[in-house]
């Protein structure tokens, strides 16, 4: 036993040193900081929110939120993992330019499209769908969110190795506008003034890096068609259904609770999925934004090298995510009392979702810093099929879940459709280290 101890702390010490003189580890740090910030004032926001609106009132900011972040999903379409390893290769500030204005044009146009479908839905819904009909003006009142979205260019800085500039105007954005949201919500009825500060961030922050990205001088102006862009769109086509089909349980998942729930209920599930999240992503994306662009690049020329650190990178955050798990499972009663008598119910949704951080851990790094980091065409196209497989598990759970157990029928299928990415993204990288 004490040998195996000895062998795990020489483990654990090995990584530790070989992290520590990686200059990737301090941009990682640094990003976790400040990703911390940006997690810290949202974090202070929403139990707020939770509780001067009431579960009723919130659930209709996290329905309206999940279809935006879809749309968002949508008008990214991949770009911020395909653009992001495109621009981090790039040999000149020309070629930078050609790709920043095909992607420019191609999220424009998609952006056009997402209204146009948006507003369908809403009109549709109201009419197929009366139960919908209480989220309609909330909906229109963040979709800004999206737009702003569009402009913040992440996947550009992050190709560059400046992702902390993003890092730092979307924090200064959330320390000067969601503070607001102290100051003019006060009552249920002030739930449109609640939509309006949280879609303003994302506008805010779009305005600002537009004029970053100018100022500094990192693109020239250039021209782009519709065949280029019809191609920037198709090299992220695998991306973007395998976004799309994760977006399945990650964001509307609410949307279905919506229809077989309460919005109570789907106010509850909301609050216990956003801490969840804020557990999973306050250190996952941070590491993903910082080495993404270089395991691209030192994959080219020395993949053990990049199997290497992907492997440093899984045992560290697999570490971290069992902790935020554990401290998710034993400390749900105070996070539930925190959050007043309505959210009573999130007290068992936190206990079963407590091992969600792990599996997301699992399978983000390796099928982002894995997969299409380090592999080609056939590796993007297993990195969709998880996804779609994952899809498809979500919406047999989801739809046999729900109706039944409602919140927590949902987050039983949150959970089993996390551990179905995880484990199908670890079996793709270990073909992938095995070739």
């Amino acid at each position: 036993m004490c040998g195996k101890k000895r062998n795990f702390a020489g483990f654990m010490h090995t990584y530790c040193v070989r992290f520590a003189k990686n200059p990737a580890l301090r941009d990682t740090m640094w990003l976790v900081g400040l990703q911390g910030l940006n997690y810290l004032v949202p974090l202070l926001v929403w139990p707020y929110l939770m509780v001067v609106l009431g579960a009723e009132e919130f659930g209709k900011i996290g329905f309206a939120l999940a279809l935006c972040q879809f749309m968002m999903l949508v008008v990214d379409f991949g770009f911020n993992l395909t653009a992001t390893k495109q621009v981090a290769l790039a040999a000149d500030k020309q070629e930078v330019s050609r790709i920043t204005a095909d992607t420019m044009g191609a999220k424009l146009c998609l952006l056009t499209g997402a209204v146009l479908v948006v507003a369908v839905l809403v009109v549709g819904a109201v009419l197929c769908i009366p139960r919908f009909a209480i989220y309609r003006v909330v909906t229109w009142v963040m979709f800004p969110m999206v737009a702003g979205h569009v402009f913040t260019m992440q996947w550009l800085f992050q190709g560059l190795n400046r992702i902390r500039i993003v890092s730092i105007v979307n924090c200064a954005c959330r320390l000067c506008i969601l503070p607001l949201t102290f100051l003019l919500v006060k009552s249920e009825g002030d739930v449109l003034c609640a939509a309006g500060i949280q879609a303003g961030t994302y506008v805010l922050s779009g305005v600002i890096m537009v004029g970053v990205t100018w100022r500094m001088r990192l693109i020239s102006l250039c021209r782009t068609n519709m065949v280029r862009m019809r191609s920037a769109i198709k090299g992220s086509l695998p991306v973007f259904l395998s976004n799309a089909t994760s977006s399945l349980y990650a964001t509307l998942f609410v949307v279905f609770l919506g229809y077989f729930a309460s919005s109570q209920e789907v106010g509850c599930y909301t609050a216990a999925e956003k801490v969840m999240r804020v557990c999973c992503y306050i250190v996952l994306l941070p590491a993903v934004q910082a080495y993404y662009p270089r395991i691209s690049r030192i994959a080219q020329t020395d993949r053990n090298r990049a199997r290497r650190t992907v492997k440093g990178i899984v045992v560290i955050l697999s570490c971290l995510m069992l902790l935020a798990g554990i401290a998710l499972f034993f400390f749900s009663e105070q996070i539930m009392s925190l959050l007043g008598k309505d959210y009573g119910a999130t007290q068992v949704l936190f206990r079963i979702l407590a091992i969600v951080p792990l599996f997301v851990a699992l399978g983000g790094v390796t099928g982002q810093l894995g997969l299409l980091a380090m592999g080609g065409e056939r590796d993007k196209t297993r990195f969709r099929n998880v996804y779609l497989a994952a899809a498809c598990v979500s919406l047999i759970t989801i739809f046999a879940f729900a109706p039944k157990w409602g919140a927590e029928g949902a987050a039983w299928a949150l959970l089993i459709t996390e551990a179905t990415v995880a484990a199908g993204m670890c079996w793709n990288y270990m073909r992938l280290c095995s070739r």
